[in-house]
């Protein structure tokens, strides 16, 4: 679908002002992609990072070779009026000498279907017909700046001119960006044939616009991956889209003669650094250990608590082996197996500065069955920080957990999963019975000569779990939406593994504890994380 122009400023006007303009001075437009949600809570944080770090200094305000500014509105703003309006009062509450760095802001409607608004389609799309517009109306470059965007040092447009003035007719760089800055999950994934390091430029970047060549190599990736090149099949769904795309056309074996001196064309450059989702990025670090670099792509520095704490758990940026190894040995006088240790090095890491926190939490944790059920002990605080209930879905969740980790050393998986289903009707107080674990000890005895405590399960849909233990508990082999898909589960805790069959198609997750997110099985009957 084309996205339709919606200002009435683009005018006649307007592009003979453009090309009337001096040969050497160069157009340069900021696109910000945006959805309503953006609108309503994004867009007001990123445009206020603007204050303080200035795109452009007071002198570079004055020049007409300044940045042309454009918001990209996945929707529709003739239906959504108050969009656009709220977009007016953001623009107006910025300070005078931060709006005179642009030209007067534009929008446009890409009136994408609710089918197409979708990740990965929907940023696709509107970054595919940027160019077409960009091209009509003759800009140079462009840079496409998602709200997620950080400045970190002010004349980040003022740089923006610079660079591209330097790129006339698109000489020396297509793409100019920065590959990841973060660990990625496609370090490890085997994608069309190839394993390695990810070295794709993410979609924050400059782009040159009258290149010909540039114009047949995004052509040809849109011919060569689905949906309009939007799409790069078999992968995670974080991992899938166009620029993730552009990139795997050029490693491509069979494209190698293709790619014969167009590699340097997509230039990672400092200008733009992508920290992505990791929680490793500090602002003030960043900016004096990166003095060339202008923008940071960082989806961790604009998330909400909750999902900050998630993205904590995802990528583990404390190391807390030490701490929960000291832990054991003071409360259990042993050392934590692999299920234990990954667990609590997750839901530990809002709390890595404070070591009696992480004791009083394990304790609280283990002693449920000792300590009665009179009090609310789910919301009772340790050092005035954390409570159960930062780790733990529901009280039964934490019972079970302390029950697992005193008499089978492993934190539970599967095997009670359908107890949680019961939170209503199962008290917590059964769970501490002397008889409640015993099939479970039994098992452990019967393989503990082989090293190994082996369950087998039968998945069992409990229309409870789904909708609500599933969504709240940090326990994803407990709690993964898997257990629907398989036929049969295997949890392995000697080898800390997972299985999962449907049918004669088996698949098999290391570390599967070490998963924050839910665990699932995707279209190629795989366990993801």
């Amino acid at each position: 679908m084309l996205c339709l122009l919606a200002l009435a400023a683009v005018t006649l006007a307007f592009r003979h002002r453009l090309f009337s303009e001096k040969t050497d001075v160069v157009r340069v437009a900021i696109v910000i992609p945006f959805h309503r949600s953006d609108a309503l809570e994004r867009l007001e944080h990123a445009l206020r990072q603007w204050i303080e770090m200035p795109p452009c200094t007071a002198s570079a305000a004055s020049k007409s070779d300044k940045p042309h500014l454009f918001f990209n509105y996945a929707g529709n703003l003739e239906l959504d009026e108050d969009v656009e309006s709220h977009l007016a009062q953001l623009w107006a509450a910025l300070p005078k000498q931060t709006r005179k760095c642009f030209y007067a802001p534009r929008t446009w409607s890409c009136k994408l279907s609710g089918a197409e608004n979708v990740y990965p389609i929907g940023p696709c799309l509107q970054f595919h017909e940027t160019f077409h517009r960009l091209r009509g109306l003759g800009f140079d470059h462009w840079l496409l700046y998602e709200p997620d965007v950080l400045p970190i040092r002010p004349g980040w447009g003022t740089r923006l001119i610079k660079l591209a003035r330097e790129n006339q007719d698109c000489r020396d760089w297509w793409q100019l960006g920065s590959t990841p800055m973060h660990h990625n999950k496609v370090d490890q994934l085997e994608v069309e044939g190839t394993k390695g390091i990810d070295f794709h430029l993410n979609g924050n970047s400059i782009y040159c616009v009258k290149s010909r060549d540039f114009d047949e190599y995004r052509d040809l990736v849109a011919k060569t991956y689905p949906a309009l090149g939007c799409y790069v099949a078999n992968i995670d769904d974080d991992l899938a889209g166009y620029d993730h795309a552009l990139y795997r056309f050029r490693v491509r074996f069979e494209n190698r003669e293709y790619m014969q001196g167009k590699f340097s064309k997509f230039k990672d450059d400092t200008y733009i650094r992508n920290s992505g989702e990791t929680p490793f990025f500090n602002s003030e670090d960043f900016r004096a250990e990166n003095p060339q670099t202008m923008l940071v792509h960082s989806k961790y520095f604009y998330a909400g608590k909750k999902e900050q704490s998630f993205l904590n758990q995802k990528y583990l940026p404390h190391d807390l082996k030490p701490d929960i190894t000291s832990i054991y040995s003071s409360a259990l006088g042993r050392t934590p197996s692999a299920s234990e240790f990954d667990f609590f090095s997750r839901v530990f890491q809002p709390f890595y500065d404070n070591f009696r926190v992480m004791s009083c939490l394990f304790d609280k944790t283990i002693s449920l069955c000792k300590t009665g059920y009179i009090r609310d002990l789910m919301t009772e605080s340790c050092g005035g920080r954390g409570t159960l209930s930062d780790l733990f879905s529901s009280l039964l969740e934490a019972t079970l957990t302390g029950r697992f980790v005193t008499t089978l050393a492993v934190i539970p998986g599967p095997e009670v999963s359908t107890l949680m289903c019961q939170s209503t009707e199962l008290q917590p107080e059964a769970v501490c019975s002397k008889d409640f674990l015993s099939e479970f000890t039994d098992v452990a005895r019967s393989r503990r000569s082989a090293g190994s405590l082996l369950t087998y399960v039968r998945s069992h849909v409990e229309s409870c779990t789904i909708n609500e233990s599933s969504q709240e508990s940090f326990n994803r082999v407990l709690m993964g939406s898997y257990r629907f898909a398989c036929d049969f589960v295997k949890l392995d805790y000697a080898s800390d593994s997972l299985s999962c069959r449907i049918g004669k198609s088996q698949s098999t997750m290391q570390n599967p504890f070490r998963c924050a997110a839910d665990i699932s099985v995707n279209a190629d009957k795989q366990l993801v994380c």
